[in-house]
């Protein structure tokens, strides 16, 4: 007879808890640098009066030009001086205007607005017996002239002056805005691993902090970064009632006049060092280069040869965060929201987000079994004195 096998059994029962992170990691960007560095509630920076109002409205105004061109040539003895077309408004009686070709000194003394300068004095500081004259001489078409000053006669009759008449741009706000939903499950499922309060983890993955555990700070909120995606995406859209959204103009929306055409090759210094100076001659102060991550490179490309270092044992490559031009020291900003074939070249204390009503969480009307919420805000953008600014685009990609 055979044998009986022997079974052995076993009965432990003991609970295994499973290990598992207390915080929830997101791999999809959430990076809004913008905002970090501005903030979102700069409307006392920007003196707005009867602020919030869906249109808001910021005054500017220029000093008078600097420059002009001649409309005509101008031979050794001819006192009657043609400018270019819409230029003559420039000119007034006593002012004294350098030639860029010749050196030479020209005073005004008799103007009637026009584009014909009716009477002036040629190589005046030497008519006049001034010091360190510049010989009279054939000027060409289309030369510059470069305005020094105004300079008149003891006892002389006041005479007309061009004065500037201040700009109103303009902007609109824009509503954002997300909705959570809870269901009575959701809620009382506390011990979810990674989600101890399903409410506040939505409010955060709109806001901010998600992902944050632990002493962990998370990652920017999805409403945060649509906020820092209308400084290159934005398009000005008045709100009409219920019927229309409207939407906040981003920086293409005002910056119209330094703007370069890069013809779809890579981006250069020269492109870089152009702008900045483009910027600088209209009276600007650039800080801030913005750009996408390929363009990053080769910015730092550029300077491999002169970095200035605090050398760290261990540590290869370098990071270029600043970089020094003619024009004062300029940040260089990684944004993976810049369009890749663009650079924005900016000058922070003339722009920023204002706040019409910041971001809020409301409760809804309970309709089923959950809790409905939504978190609204009301932003907008402004941007001053935008020949202070500019762009590159068509830029190459690769």
């Amino acid at each position: 007879m055979a044998g009986q096998g022997t079974i052995y059994t076993t009965s432990d029962t003991t609970t295994t808890k499973l290990t598992i992170a207390d915080y929830i990691s997101i791999i999809d960007p959430r990076d809004a640098p913008l905002v970090t560095r501005w903030g979102l509630a700069n409307q006392g920076k920007f003196s707005f009066e009867n602020f919030p109002n869906h249109k808001y409205i910021w005054q500017e105004d220029t000093y008078n030009p600097l420059s002009a061109t001649l409309g005509e040539a101008m031979d050794t003895t001819e006192t009657a001086m043609d400018v270019a077309t819409g230029h003559g408004v420039r000119f007034h009686v006593g002012d004294v205007w350098r030639s860029d070709e010749t050196g030479e000194l020209i005073l005004v003394t008799a103007h009637d607005g026009t584009d014909t300068v009716t009477t002036v004095i040629r190589n005046w500081n030497a008519a006049q017996g001034g010091s360190q004259a510049t010989a009279q001489s054939a000027i060409t078409t289309a030369t510059g002239l470069t305005f020094l000053y105004n300079a008149r006669r003891e006892g002389a009759e006041s005479t007309a002056t061009q004065w500037t008449v201040p700009t109103q741009p303009y902007n609109y706000s824009q509503i954002l805005h997300a909705e959570i939903k809870v269901t009575r499950s959701e809620a009382k499922a506390t011990t979810r691993y990674g989600i101890p309060d399903q409410e506040q983890r939505q409010i955060q993955r709109n806001l901010g902090g998600v992902g944050g555990g632990k002493g962990k700070k998370g990652r920017s909120g999805e409403l945060i970064n649509q906020i820092e995606k209308t400084f290159f995406y934005g398009q000005r859209v008045q709100r009409s009632s219920s019927s229309v959204e409207g939407a906040m103009g981003g920086f293409a929306t005002f910056v119209t006049t330094n703007v370069t055409n890069a013809s779809s090759v890579r981006l250069r210094e020269e492109m870089i060092n152009d702008t900045i100076q483009t910027s600088w001659a209209a009276g600007g102060m650039p800080n801030l280069i913005i750009c996408n991550a390929f363009n990053k490179r080769l910015i730092s490309s550029w300077y491999q040869g002169s970095i200035q270092t605090d050398r760290t044992e261990g540590t290869g490559g370098s990071v270029i965060n600043s970089i020094e031009t003619e024009f004062g020291t300029m940040g260089v900003m990684l944004n993976r929201w810049c369009p890749s074939d663009k650079v924005y070249i900016v000058q922070e204390d003339l722009l920023g987000w204002v706040e019409l009503d910041g971001f809020f969480v409301e409760e809804l009307a309970k309709t089923g079994d959950y809790t409905r919420k939504q978190i609204v805000g009301e932003y907008g953008f402004v941007l001053q004195n935008e020949k202070a600014h500019g762009y590159i685009y068509g830029l190459a990609t690769s």
